[in-house]
């Protein structure tokens, strides 16, 4: 509902003006009326009002000392100059307090009709876009204030996350990013919206996430857009995609909370290569899983005397009898963590640096793209040493392959690059690569190319001090300019915008 003030000091004027705006649209309203420019602020005090029609010659306060003091308290406010005066200085005047439109009395309905319909358009998009802010705020933030709320719309709440659960702090270069990057978000909800609903999508808190949130009034909705939405990004990823959401319409404040729970219920619930849909407000049924998990363990570490092939076959045999018996992701982390840190033990090598398994079986896990490739990572973990670690043993190697990888990483910072396309490029699996970089530069490759991308944006800002943030976050290879803001924060201590005033 667009609400209209309207002020002026002859009434017959003011219901013509009345009727014209009733007449247009349901969306506006007419919540105020003034005859002058002083009672005019004084409702504006106590309602809020988006649209004011005003008058310029009125008793007590005029019209364009009204429209100067709704610039300093109502910024917001939409204001219409309406005149008799064909005076070129009025207008000039009017023009320097930013109103938004300048009608001549007597006014014609066509003219009224078109700054209505100019406002119509504007005050949506408008509306859309505070909208927009609103629930960024509660995916990052959690909580708006009541006062913040203008409406309360209810919302369909779903949290997609492309491949595994990002199990390592730094997942710029996870394979769901290129996905997503590849992916056309705009042209996906729209084959799945009603005609009278509205969408909006964001980054989620890990590369692997989307969020989407649907305008909704009926629960039924819900669970036919959900299916929608699977089948509808199944088509464009090579990944497996996990969906959460809740059956029940979500109100504005609450978003926030909702992911949270979401985001929970994801990473208890997903499970590796299978797409699936987890309901937050239906109790999954445990099915009863018979596997001999200590035979399974000791297996695999009777294989790891063999040799690298038969320690990789002898995982993927693993990996897929797991997801026949839909073990989850969280259970198979347990499973190879424990097997890993027993092998270690029982070869009486308990003075083996154990400190970065679990950071080894993470980074193999997050950048998974299926069972193979898996299997031959978790391999290499357990080896320690196998067919490629040659070049590790050999600490003269580690400077050459990885200055290549940082000579890459640099040449295509502002692309977007992942974990197995370092894998395909250089030879290794994924775990190598990074513990390789590592050794190299301390830190992973994902967080290099981080440090680098932000380096670059400060060499940008400074050279550019007027750019917007939007754009230097595009230049740097960052596809949203929120998650730089935040990354640029978290290296540099300050926002992108205190950077520049700072230096």
């Amino acid at each position: 509902m667009i609400r209209v003030m309207i002020v002026e000091d002859e009434p017959p004027i003011m219901r013509v003006i009345t009727k014209f705006i009733e007449a247009f649209s349901d969306e506006f309203q007419v919540v105020g009326t003034a005859i002058n420019g002083k009672k005019a602020i004084e409702l504006l005090e106590t309602e809020e009002i988006d649209v004011v029609f005003t008058d310029i010659k009125m008793p007590v306060m005029d019209g364009l000392e009204l429209t100067e003091r709704i610039r300093v308290q109502k910024p917001e406010t939409i204001v219409v100059i309406i005149s008799g005066f064909q005076d070129f200085e009025y207008a000039r005047k009017a023009l320097q307090f930013q109103v938004y439109d300048y009608l001549l009395k007597p006014i014609a309905p066509d003219a009224i009709n078109t700054v209505l319909s100019k406002i119509e358009k504007e005050v949506f998009i408008r509306d859309k876009q505070k909208q927009r802010q609103k629930i960024m705020s509660l995916i990052n933030e959690k909580h708006v204030e009541e006062k913040d709320i203008i409406e309360q719309t209810g919302y369909a709440v779903f949290l997609i996350c492309v491949g595994a659960f990002p199990l390592i702090p730094n997942d710029s270069m996870l394979p769901a990013k290129s996905v997503w990057d590849q992916m056309d978000m705009e042209k996906r909800l729209a084959s799945i919206l009603l005609e009278e609903e509205n969408s909006m999508f964001f980054n989620g808190k890990t590369a692997a996430e989307m969020v989407v949130v649907f305008e909704v009034k009926d629960k039924k909705r819900i669970v036919e857009a959900a299916d929608q939405l699977a089948c509808a990004f199944k088509t464009d990823s090579y990944l497996p995609m996990t969906l959460a959401a809740t059956q029940n319409i979500v109100k504005l404040n609450d978003i926030g909370q909702v992911l949270e729970a979401l985001r929970a219920r994801l990473y208890i619930s997903i499970k590796l290569f299978t797409s699936q849909t987890i309901w937050l407000n239906v109790k999954e049924e445990q099915e009863h899983v018979n596997l001999d998990t200590q035979l399974i363990a000791e297996t695999i570490r009777s294989a790891a005397q063999l040799g690298g092939e038969q320690l990789r076959n002898c995982i993927l045999t693993t990996l897929v009898k797991f997801s026949e018996v839909n073990l989850t992701q969280l259970q198979i982390v347990a499973f190879f963590y424990d097997t890993i840190s027993s092998l270690y033990f029982k070869q009486d090598q308990a003075g083996k640096d154990t400190s970065s398994l679990k950071m080894d079986l993470d980074t193999a896990i997050s950048n998974t793209v299926d069972n193979k490739s898996l299997a031959k990572d978790i391999a290499f973990i357990i080896l320690g040493t196998n067919e490629q670690d040659t070049a590790f043993n050999d600490k003269n190697n580690i400077p050459d392959i990885a200055q290549k990888i940082e000579e890459y990483l640099q040449l295509n910072y502002k692309q977007s690059i992942t974990t197995n396309m370092l894998s395909k490029k250089f030879g290794f699996v994924p775990s190598y690569i990074s513990k390789l970089f590592r050794a190299y530069k301390g830190m992973s490759p994902s967080e290099y190319l981080t440090y680098y991308r932000i380096e670059k944006s400060k060499q940008i800002m400074l050279n550019q001090p007027d750019i917007l943030c939007k754009e230097v976050a595009t230049m740097v290879g960052f596809s949203d300019q929120y998650h730089f803001s935040k990354t640029f924060k978290k290296q540099a201590g300050m926002w992108p915008t205190e950077y520049v005033i700072k230096k």
